[in-house]
């Protein structure tokens, strides 16, 4: 026999298989379609499970660090039993490295696009005040300054990410000896340097 367990507020917590029947107000009986973790954290009233989940997509799961390949992230608001909800009309928070963009959903879908200059991990935690799950998901494209501009997150290189990777670089080519290489190293640069004056 299938339980949701639920608190004080009617929020599920918990759900259990049990190999006999329990009578309890805080154990609320659930057919073995309902036992299902996206029935967690939804709410119970008047005899129904009530609550949202964001399902998060990314139409590419990696991009060129060129700034302009752009990954489009997708959160889509659903029921506990899995439906759409286009009449939802809450936001919903999407986050990177402390700056976040919010997005009201429409026909129940909201999503942002991303590029980025720096390569590296990128994970987005999306939330929203209604939803049962914070959520996260991953871009891969290193430390950089975000730029939000409307509902695109911008990565750019700064002048510090260029001097890290040009000082490794030279390092590293003293290290070998290559005099040559060292050169057009601080070559490229100098050049790059200029790109931020």
């Amino acid at each position: 026999m299938y339980y949701a367990q639920i608190n004080n507020n009617g929020k599920v917590f918990a759900l259990s298989d049990l190999a006999s029947e329990v009578v309890q107000d805080d154990m609320i009986f659930i057919n073995s379609e309902q036992y299902d973790e996206r029935l967690l954290n939804t709410f119970y009233v008047n005899g129904e499970f009530i609550g949202f989940y964001l399902r998060l997509e990314v139409d590419k799961s990696s991009i060129m660090a060129n700034g302009t390949d752009i990954a489009t992230i997708t959160a889509t608001v659903r029921d506990w039993q899995d439906n759409i909800t286009t009449d939802y009309a809450d936001s919903v928070s999407f986050e990177l490295n402390g700056q976040s963009q919010t997005v009201v959903p429409g026909n129940g879908i909201a999503s942002i696009t991303f590029s980025s200059t720096v390569a590296g991990e990128y994970v987005f935690n999306v939330s929203g005040n209604k939803y049962t799950n914070p959520n996260q998901i991953k871009v891969v494209v290193e430390n950089a300054d975000i730029v939000i501009n409307g509902t695109h997150f911008e990565i750019k290189q700064t002048l510090d990410d260029v001097k890290k990777k040009y000082l490794v670089l030279i390092q590293e080519a003293q290290l070998l000896g290559d005099t040559e290489e060292v050169a057009r190293l601080q070559g490229e640069y100098v050049a790059e340097k200029a790109k931020f004056e």
